[in-house]
């Protein structure tokens, strides 16, 4: 986790890796590991993971 002073519109635009994915989540795309589109989620490279909107799921 990064403590961040911004909005996530901000944080998403500071570099092309982050992505919003969510109406409350940014994702570093370099951190995925696999997508899974039918269940929309995105799952990371330490077995996390996080559900993508319908509508952000062709931005990952």
């Amino acid at each position: 986790q990064i403590e961040f002073y911004g909005n996530l519109k901000e944080l998403a635009q500071l570099d092309d890796r982050f992505v919003r994915c969510h109406n409350s989540f940014v994702l570093n795309r370099h951190n995925i590991s696999h997508v899974d589109s039918k269940e929309r989620i995105a799952y990371f490279k330490n077995d996390e993971y996080c559900y993508v909107s319908v509508r952000n799921l062709k931005k990952i």
